[in-house]
């Protein structure tokens, strides 16, 4: 699995559950959680006969066996997670999100479903989200051997430090429908990125194999399942003739 920010987390919260995707909620009355037992009155007759620490603490060294461990201290609540206070409307505001819309996607039990779906960004955090139809440019900076400041562009006339991402579902011989990406790179350098395939929002996303950009050229990845998000990250510059230059992986 692909570790994601938490930020995006929420971003996929905004379009869960997705209908046909998405298992249905549980029907029937709602399951009532046991009742913590009542202690009964042994136990505390137990309790309230039990010797003091001291006293125990000296049975113990006479019987040679060492006293049990102190209770241990609970640990202190995690620190909320940077960026669980943001919104989708805010993001929306510092970068450029998609139109809300319906797409059409094959399931692999052969159901075509209308998935609505709001307005989602294509790049948040420099992890670049892509959808069924989509087809859009992602320009970035180069900063000590990453692309960072990930965003999305209009298409230019002449793309230069940018990605040119297309991500579609076709149908092939027999009738079966697969999940293609085609990946342009137009940087000077290869690179190297992870992705990851989620079916849908409430799914975990599963990190996929992928082959190094180079300058110029193109790749295409396909998969025969259905897949609702493509998520690419981590873009980074390698040496074409070193392994992550040359190997899918």
């Amino acid at each position: 699995m692909m570790r994601l920010v938490p930020a995006l987390a929420l971003v996929l919260s905004a379009c869960s559950p997705l209908p046909g995707l998405d298992p249905p909620p549980p029907t029937g009355p709602p399951a009532v959680a046991a009742a913590a037992p009542t202690p009964a009155s042994a136990p505390a007759a137990q309790a309230a006969r039990r010797p003091p620490a001291a006293v125990q603490a000296a049975d113990d060294a006479e019987s040679g066996e060492p006293a049990p461990p102190p209770p241990a201290t609970p640990a202190p609540a995690p620190a909320p997670a940077a960026g669980a206070a943001e919104d989708l409307d805010s993001i929306c505001k510092q970068t450029e999100c998609r139109p809300a819309h319906t797409l059409k996607l094959h399931l692999d039990d052969g159901r075509a479903v209308d998935v609505p779906v709001p307005s989602l960004p294509y790049v948040h955090r420099d992890i670049v989200h892509a959808l069924p139809g989509d087809d859009f440019y992602v320009a970035a900076d180069e900063r000590g051997g990453r692309l960072v400041n990930m965003r999305y562009v209009a298409p230019p006339a002449t793309p230069k430090d940018a990605l040119h991402i297309r991500f579609r579902q076709e149908q092939i011989k027999g009738g079966h429908w697969m999940m293609v990406a085609h990946i342009t790179s137009h940087f000077s350098h290869t690179l190297a990125y992870h992705a990851a395939t989620q079916g849908s929002p409430s799914r975990p996303s599963r990190r996929t194999s992928v082959c190094p950009l180079h300058p110029g050229a193109g790749v295409f990845e396909s998969w025969p399942n259905a897949i609702l998000f493509l998520h690419l990250k981590d873009f980074r510059v390698v040496d074409p003739k070193s392994e992550d230059g040359r190997v899918c992986k």
